[in-house]
């Protein structure tokens, strides 16, 4: 991979690791008192019926969501740190440009994400 894609990329990453800190931040606040109780994200109740107000279940997928894709820049830039960034995590492969400018935080080439992807 060419520095120009390697610094594109870095760029990208950390612009949404600041959106995605924001954003968890933002969501949190959002999250009823009793829900964000010490620990309490990790114990919430899975049935829609067990919430005590209406959209919480949204606002936790959410931030489920969020903080997964915080992790996945953050192994990115950990990648770029450590000299792996743009290898398959699977096979090695070098996975394309393209696919890292549209997925930065992207740690598979085409065929072994579409390998581990659930159908």
């Amino acid at each position: 991979m060419d520095q120009k894609t390697l610094d594109e990329c870095r760029e990208q990453l950390v612009e949404m690791r600041l959106r995605l800190v924001d954003e968890v931040e933002h969501l949190l606040e959002e999250v009823p008192d009793d829900l964000r109780a010490a620990g309490a994200l990790s114990r919430v109740p899975t049935h829609p019926a067990d919430y005590a107000t209406e959209g919480s279940d949204k606002e936790i997928m959410l931030i489920s969501n969020e903080q997964q894709l915080q992790a996945a820049v953050h192994d990115a830039l950990a990648r770029i740190d450590d000299g792996t960034f743009g290898r398959c995590q699977k096979c090695g492969g070098e996975i394309s440009a393209e696919r890292l400018r549209a997925i930065p935080y992207a740690a598979y080439c085409m065929a072994c994400a579409e390998l581990l992807s659930p159908t």
